[in-house]
């Protein structure tokens, strides 16, 4: 298994606020965490809440490692293309042609605490 090199509490603040300005610069609306670990997913992964206000954006460690290989996607195409799926899923006229099974809202059992029941 490939497992990952820790870092810094800095460097852990650094990317938390790096991929916070990057959503928000693309509109995201939401909370936004980075975790340090790896994803199976590309670096991003975008999670539907009951409110927009509520969507989460996590980032990857690998999302990083991608960036910073300078021959695959930025960090700033991961991020743009999970913002696409947030766009997909709440934006009023897309929402009428996306056939109903893919729009899926969170179980409220996986409900965070913060999104209230």
């Amino acid at each position: 298994m490939d497992f990952l090199e820790p870092i810094s509490q800095s460097e852990f603040d650094a990317r938390v606020r790096r991929a916070e300005a990057i959503a928000h610069d693309l509109g995201f609306v939401g909370l936004v965490e980075y975790r340090h670990a790896r994803s199976n997913s590309g670096g991003g992964s975008f999670c539907l809440a009951p409110t927009i206000e509520s969507d989460l954006l996590i980032v990857y460690a690998d999302a990083f490692s991608r960036d910073a290989a300078g021959d695959d996607f930025s960090l700033e195409a991961i991020i743009a293309h999970e913002r696409g799926h947030q766009l997909l899923h709440r934006h009023e006229r897309l929402l009428r042609v996306l056939p109903k099974r893919k729009c899926r809202r969170i179980p409220k059992r996986f409900w965070h605490r913060s999104w209230g029941r």
